[in-house]
C-alpha cells in the first residue's frame, strides 16, 4: 500500500517537473513566432505556456496529497 502511493508520488513529480521545464519551451516558441510569424500562431504559444505552468501546480499538488498519505499509513 505504501508503496503503491510512493510510486504514485513519484509519476506526479516527474509530471509536474517535465510540465515546469516545458513552460519556458513555449515561451521561447512564441517570441520566436512573433519574430518571424513562421511557426505559427504565437497566441498558442503563450496558452501553452500557461496551461504547463497550471498543470505542474497540479501535479506538484497532486503529489503532496499522496506524500501526506505516505506518511499517515507510516505513522500508523
Amino acid at each position: 500500500m505504501v508503496t503503491k502511493a510512493l510510486l504514485k508520488s513519484y509519476a506526479y513529480l516527474a509530471i509536474s517537473k517535465f510540465c515546469f521545464f516545458g513552460g519556458p519551451m513555449f515561451l521561447k516558441f512564441g517570441i520566436n513566432s512573433l519574430q518571424n510569424l513562421a511557426l505559427g500562431d504565437p497566441i498558442m504559444m503563450f496558452i501553452g505556456y500557461g496551461v504547463c505552468y497550471s498543470s505542474s501546480i497540479l501535479f506538484e499538488s497532486l503529489r503532496n496529497i499522496e506524500v501526506l498519505k505516505v506518511t499517515s499509513l507510516a505513522l500508523t
